[in-house]
């Protein structure tokens, strides 16, 4: 059962990373251009927080790494919720491949943030990630 959540939720979540996806490197370094440029601490996060999403398709490692600046910066200027949310979304699917404590910990965040605020699509989607999440703990627990 749980290694078919994990299929559905392949299939069903533009964040897991397929061959032949490619980056979109135009807007890349459009975003690197305007963080070159002496921008306010939220306009700063604003442009991590594009970079997270640009990077989501292909390279988990940059999206963890954008997203977690701009996790830094909203925490200090007081973003919005649903920002928020997607961010530790996004940070609980990138480490799916590359740390499940981590992983499981911003997914937890991710669903406990979108059922606070009753966002229905947010939480479906962390339904999701959460199956994935424990598809691979049984995937990767030793037989017995």
């Amino acid at each position: 059962m749980r290694l078919i959540a994990f299929l559905l939720f392949a299939l069903c979540v533009k964040s897991v990373s397929v061959s032949g996806q490619s980056v979109n490197y135009e807007k890349i370094d459009s975003i690197y251009s305007e963080l070159g440029k002496n921008k306010a601490l939220k306009e700063r996060g604003d442009l991590f927080y594009e970079l997270s999403k640009t990077y989501s398709d292909v390279y988990p490692d940059s999206t963890i790494k954008y997203a977690l600046k701009s996790l830094a910066i909203y925490s200090k200027t007081g973003e919005q919720e649903a920002t928020i949310i997607d961010l530790n979304y996004r940070l609980g699917v990138a480490y799916l491949d590359l740390n499940l404590e981590k992983s499981h910990y911003f997914i937890k965040q991710s669903l406990a943030q979108s059922r606070a605020i009753k966002d229905d699509r947010m939480k479906s989607m962390n339904y999701l990630a959460y199956a994935a999440y424990l598809s691979l703990i049984h995937i990767s627990e030793p037989t017995r």
